[in-house]
């Protein structure tokens, strides 16, 4: 009945394909361990495949009766035919090794086989699982975290893949990946478009050069006409017909991004190197003011000159008024050295001030408005997102951001034969001095004009599923519901046709390597099985076959409580069994929360039997032999 339902499932012979089977398998409507026949489908393809081939002419095609002249004919393994039978009750080896042996012994043999190599009730699948993962492990690389000959995207594989699976469970996994597969008809052209849209854009994709002009100015319209340092700096961006094609994005959109994010990233910059050097100077002058309390005038030890002045006491005494005009200068020069040890009230205010202004501009970035920008207190959220599609005038601009920012005095943006910012700040001239070009090149790589958070670069590489024309888009890191969002977002003029994302993007079959976020997103039973995948693909990248059976008892253990369960401490912490967590790791940590809680253990778990000396109840522990004593009648 078995083979019966198998060759109506499977056919007659053909290659092995889950997708194409269409009913029950044939495990699930009949027990292995009770009908012949009832084998998994792999095994019934390849064996019915190899019948049919018969590659080694090792099977005879059909019975038939022999000649007389066949009769006559010595066998040449006749010997071994009666070597075999002499020692083979059975007659099964005898039918494997014989001339004799047929396609329909030959099959029954080998589901036979099958039945014999089935797991006994009893057997300790935990620890054959365990063995079927770990001996092949020690096979793999130790440290491998990128793909050879393709360095667009990190990986980690080996070990460290397999502990960031099995042993840490890890929600932040060092080089998370996803793949976006296209839909039918997309174009490779197509595909680099989306995702050039989906890559994350910084400032410095669009800046040729970037330049910085200081001159030391008056400030106008000052009382004391004090000098400043003032900056001009200049943000040369590539032609905007080309950064529109290339990235698909506009100049509102870059111009949002100097005025909002880069400005503010300056600052912050300048703040934390201003604060940085004032501390050092400050530092320097009190390590100078230590040492100098040890060196006299003429730069002799104190100890020494104090030596010297007890043996001439009586000189001195004896001297006329001339010492005492020379103590009096001594002493001024004294008061002059230590007035300039410990920093002035001016030093200190200006320290106050950068601490202020660095705590301002953290806020900025937390999207908290500055003390002094009352204006920008007024402005709603709604204003600042509809900013881009509403020709401001530059002078309202400009006016917003030297009240927003502490040190600007002047913006302009220029949008024509070139495309160009310049930004102008203005400092103390007794600020210290400080690279503005290093700190805007800094800041420009920082300022992100547009991206997906946790998704830097995206590319495109072919599929490797059944059609192997199919794209996919790859990405080095991984936000499901982003993309999600993003496929809302219209990508405009792709080929002459409006379109949205979610037209070009298969958005039902994303993948992603982080299980966490299959957890968070699709569930427990996506998280299962994308466990199955990813340790499978940790192997399979060194040609390791491991049976999906032992993968599916993993995984079943680390979800089997609806979340993502580790083989650590924190994993078995949840156990019932008190020796079995002390006999894995911080055995006392374990030991205290049984005592304060009380904790009862059953002996049930293998490791606690073992702890108390007790055998373990499975394989042939799982049963007890008991004998039969004789009654006195």
């Amino acid at each position: 009945q078995a083979r019966k339902y198998a060759k109506k499932l499977l056919g007659k012979s053909g290659e092995y394909k889950a997708a194409d089977i269409e009913g029950e398998p044939i495990s699930s409507r009949f027990n292995p361990s009770r009908y012949l026949g009832a084998v998994s489908e792999r095994f019934y393809v390849e064996l019915e495949n190899y019948l049919n081939s018969n590659p080694s002419n090792l099977l005879r095609e059909k019975k038939s009766k022999k000649s007389g002249a066949e009769k006559t004919q010595p066998s040449l393994y006749g010997r071994a035919d009666r070597m075999l039978a002499s020692v083979s009750d059975t007659g099964a080896l005898m039918a494997a090794t014989s001339t004799d042996c047929t396609a329909r012994n030959f099959r029954m043999l080998q589901y036979l086989n099958y039945i014999h190599s089935l797991i006994e009730p009893g057997e300790s699948v935990g620890l054959i699982a365990a063995q079927g993962i770990g001996e092949p492990s020690t096979q793999m690389t130790l440290n491998t975290f990128h793909l050879a000959g393709f360095g667009a995207k990190n990986v980690t594989l080996g070990i460290p893949r397999l502990r960031e699976i099995v042993m840490v469970a890890s929600d932040n996994i060092s080089a998370p990946v996803m793949d976006i597969p296209m839909a039918d008809g997309v174009t490779k052209e197509q595909a680099e478009t989306i995702s050039s849209s989906l890559s994350r854009l910084t400032l410095s994709d669009v800046i040729d050069y970037v330049e910085v002009k200081e001159r030391l100015t008056a400030k106008r319209g000052s009382a004391d006409h004090r000098r400043y340092k003032q900056f001009t700096i200049r943000l040369q961006l590539f032609p905007s017909a080309e950064f529109e094609e290339e990235h698909d994005i506009e100049s509102p959109d870059i111009e949002y991004a100097i005025e909002h994010h880069f400005v503010n990233r300056l600052e912050a910059l300048v703040a934390k190197d201003l604060k940085r050097t004032y501390r050092s100077i400050m530092s320097d002058d009190l390590a100078a003011h230590d040492q100098s309390d040890d060196i006299n005038d003429e730069g002799e030890p104190a100890a020494q000159t104090a030596v010297d002045d007890s043996d001439v006491e009586s000189d001195i005494e004896d001297d006329n008024g001339d010492g005492d005009a020379d103590d009096a200068r001594a002493a001024s020069r004294r008061a002059e050295h230590t007035s300039y040890d410990g920093p002035d009230e001016d030093d200190k205010e200006m320290l106050e001030n950068i601490d202020a202004e660095l705590d301002q501009l953290d806020n900025m970035a937390k999207g908290k408005p500055m003390e002094a920008d009352s204006e920008s207190e007024d402005e709603s959220e709604n204003e600042e997102d509809t900013e881009r599609a509403n020709a401001i005038s530059m002078a309202k601009r400009r006016q917003r951001m030297m009240n927003r920012y502490p040190h600007v005095v002047g913006y302009n943006f220029v949008d024509a034969s070139e495309t160009y910012a310049e930004i102008e700040m203005q400092f103390s001239a007794t600020t210290p001095k400080f690279l503005m070009l290093n700190l805007a090149e800094q800041a420009v790589r920082d300022t992100v004009v547009r991206e997906i958070p946790g998704i830097s670069s995206a590319f495109v590489n072919k599929a490797q599923f059944e059609n192997d024309t199919e794209l996919v888009i790859g990405t080095s890191g991984a936000n499901i519901r982003g993309i999600w969002e993003a496929s809302l977002v219209s990508l405009g003029d792709i080929s002459n046709t409006k379109a949205k994302t979610h037209e070009w993007v298969n958005i039902n079959n994303l993948y992603t390597n982080d299980i966490s976020a299959i957890l968070r997103t699709y569930g427990v039973e996506a998280a299962r099985m994308s466990i199955m995948r990813e340790i499978g693909n940790v192997f399979g990248a060194y040609d390791i076959g491991v049976d999906k059976r032992h993968l599916s008892l993993v995984a079943d253990y680390m979800t089997f409580e609806g979340g993502f369960k580790p083989f650590n401490r924190v994993g078995l912490s949840s156990s019932p069994s008190p020796l079995a967590k002390m006999s894995f790791e911080s055995t006392c940590t374990f030991l205290q929360e049984a005592t304060v809680y009380g904790d009862i253990d059953d002996l049930r778990n293998p490791s606690a039997r073992i702890v108390m000396g007790q055998p373990v109840k499975s394989g042939t522990g799982a049963f007890d032999v008991l004998l039969e004593l004789p009654v006195a009648a």
